[in-house]
């Protein structure tokens, strides 16, 4: 090691104060600058008036940003920055995909830097063409990394557009944020971010998987965002950090029971709701039971007790098994519990001809009094989502998922 002279070693501190103090000052600045377009708008904002904020003289302020627009390259690049380090930070809480993104578009509405720059590149035809589609590009590329990995997580379906879906997320995200204010009050914008995602939802998600997430578009409309962007900023000056339970929320499991007889209906819905108990599953919803011949939708999830042992233990671990199948760990584990307690839902169901029960990825089908139980691959529950008038076709259901031997056909 070189020791320096007392004079270089005196030269380097004040160079390395010097340049902690420029960087500060154009935090500073930035932060005014933020402040000012965010209240007044671009155009309405003077570099007199930032200066001014910050509390330096003309001079000075040109000496960091010469030019106004010079401020809002320099906030774009910020934001850009802020929305990798909010995606790196969903990645590592554990978060599917969709709902990362889900939640990175309601926090980028709480986040000023990100509303700035929002109106920036859809209001502003002073700025050159290639600042205003930067932040665009980037909020479109990382919508469409993020659709992408949810078909590969079962949470959008794979026949789904995703390059288009992404485009119409953005455009329609841009335009809520962006011209939406001028039709109602800001306090509105949650709901619109919501409504976009309704339609997105019920177009793109499998339908056992839909639940969830309107679910939490629902909650995030109407509470402060527990994430916002800036909170995602290596630099962000937080005295009470974000704290949150690094347990993903789990799925809730759709349960359909068709019954060619009514007069069965009470003793198997209860037999199948002992089983759902057994493993560790709580109802949250039932819908209104169709009668004639007897069709009921059951939703439930992990009870609390069970939630917190499973999740630990094996949730988010993929499994991968023979023929395509991708099963998350605690799917595989509710399902193995089920399986081996499934005789009295199959015993409930004498008293009737032909039936279709169907629990999360078991698949009870009983055609001509004859009953099959089947473990359904991830590829075969695709298809049950994507046409639910199976559930009430115990015949076509096997044609479907190509279970009917020759014989049988």
């Amino acid at each position: 090691m070189v020791d320096l002279p007392p004079e270089s070693s005196q030269l380097v501190a004040r160079q390395s104060r010097t340049a902690r103090s420029a960087a500060a000052r154009r935090a500073e600045i930035l932060t005014a600058a933020v402040e000012q377009f965010d209240r007044d708008g671009y155009q309405s904002t003077s570099i007199r008036q930032i200066a001014e904020l910050v509390g330096i003289s003309l001079p000075s302020m040109y000496r960091n940003f010469p030019r106004k627009e010079e401020i809002a390259q320099a906030i774009v690049e910020l934001q850009a920055t802020m929305l990798g380090e909010a995606a790196n930070d969903m990645r590592a809480r554990g978060y599917s995909s969709l709902e990362a993104l889900i939640r990175i578009t309601f926090g980028l509405g709480e986040d000023p830097i990100s509303r700035v720059v929002l109106r920036l590149a859809t209001q502003e035809d002073s700025l050159r063409e290639s600042l205003r589609r930067r932040p665009l590009s980037e909020l479109l590329d990382l919508s469409t990394r993020k659709l992408l990995s949810a078909v590969e997580e079962f949470d959008v379906r794979p026949d789904a557009n995703v390059n288009a879906a992404a485009r119409s997320l953005v455009y329609s995200f841009c335009g809520a944020y962006g011209v939406g204010e001028f039709l109602e009050p800001a306090a509105s914008q949650p709901r619109w971010i919501a409504d976009i995602w309704h339609l997105m939802i019920h177009g793109l998600v499998p339908v056992p998987r839909q639940a969830r997430y309107l679910s939490l578009t629902a909650r995030l409309s109407t509470e402060p965002s527990d994430f916002t962007i800036d909170n995602a900023a290596p630099d962000s000056d937080r005295s009470q950090p974000t704290t949150r339970s690094s347990e993903p929320e789990v799925s809730p499991l759709l349960v359909t029971i068709y019954l060619s007889d009514e007069d069965a209906h009470t003793e198997t819905q209860a037999a199948v709701e002992q089983l759902l108990a057994t493993a560790g599953l709580d109802i949250l919803d039932r819908d209104p039971p169709v009668i004639g011949s007897w069709f009921r939708r059951i939703r439930a999830t992990l009870s609390h007790a069970t939630r917190s042992q499973v999740v630990r233990e094996s949730a988010l671990i993929a499994a991968h098994i023979a023929d395509t199948r991708l099963v998350l760990a605690q799917d595989a584990t509710i399902t193995a519990t089920m399986m081996q307690n499934v005789g009295p839902v199959i015993e409930s169901l004498q008293p009737t001809k032909e039936a279709v029960v169907r629990i999360g990825a078991i698949l009870i089908v009983k055609v001509d009094w004859e009953v099959r139980v089947l473990q359904l691959t991830a590829a075969q529950q695709a298809i049950l989502d994507h046409q639910p008038q199976l559930a009430t076709s115990p015949r076509e259901v096997i044609g479907a998922i190509s279970l009917l031997t020759a014989s049988d056909s």
